[in-house]
């Protein structure tokens, strides 16, 4: 849903038990996900192995939240008498693998700009999440997921409407302008339609966070607790 009152924005999970804590705009019953909550809810069940790195859920968790009913297996975020809807939220194992395709077109655009300036993600000097959306972004789940490539979450900024204060700077200060106006000009515009590379990354990109583990260690790492306390379990 969009980021009306009662979306769930952010949410994180218990790793033993897997019951959800959320908080909902407005603080009101929550009557879905917004953007950001499900980018916590992706993050978070990849984190509790509850998906796997293609989004399947494994539906041999033993666990009332772990269900497999209608088309698709599911995974209840909120029960009937929490929302205020009057029925279960869910994600279900469709929901979750159109984010994975809708998260990889993110990253495969990043990996194309990164391999035409030539760097890699040790080169990144700064990202910035801008705009209403980019503001409510969790850095770490943004990385776990694979929307971005991994660098320290420090690099990282949520800046709101970026788009406003860039204005209010070219107006109100003449030698910041002269700055801006010089980066306009270095500016490079890449057809992303146009170039091969791009679809192969989106391809290699279409997986949590990506085929390639070794472009993000720290995810790698969090992968194989989740394996091992998995295993004890």
């Amino acid at each position: 849903m969009r980021a009306n009152a009662g979306a769930i924005e952010q949410l994180s999970l218990d790793l033993e038990t897997l019951t959800p804590a959320y908080r909902t705009i407005r603080h009101e019953k929550p009557k879905g996900l917004c953007g950001s909550g499900l980018i916590d809810l992706l993050a978070e069940l990849l984190r509790a192995c509850i998906i796997d790195r293609t989004g399947r859920i494994n539906t041999a968790i033993d666990h009332e939240r772990v269900r497999h009913v209608r088309q698709f297996p599911e995974f209840v975020v909120t029960w009937s008498h929490e929302s205020g809807i009057g029925k279960d939220i869910v994600i279900t194992e469709n929901d979750i693998k159109a984010l994975i395709m809708s998260k990889a077109s993110v990253l495969a655009a990043c990996l194309t700009l990164m391999d035409e300036a030539g760097i890699d993600r040790n080169g990144i000097a700064r990202i910035y999440f801008s705009g209403a959306f980019g503001n409510y972004i969790n850095k770490e789940n943004a990385i776990i997921i694979g929307l971005i490539p991994e660098v320290p979450v420090e690099k990282i900024e949520n800046i709101g409407n970026g788009a406003i204060e860039g204005a209010n700077i070219a107006l109100l200060n003449r030698k910041k302008r002269k700055v801006l106006d010089e980066i306009a000009r270095k500016i490079a515009y890449i057809e992303l339609n146009t170039k091969a590379s791009f679809m192969d990354e989106y391809t290699r990109s279409s997986f949590l966070p990506h085929t390639d583990l070794t472009l993000f260690p720290g995810v790698e790492e969090m992968l194989e607790k989740c394996r091992l306390r998995r295993g004890r379990a």
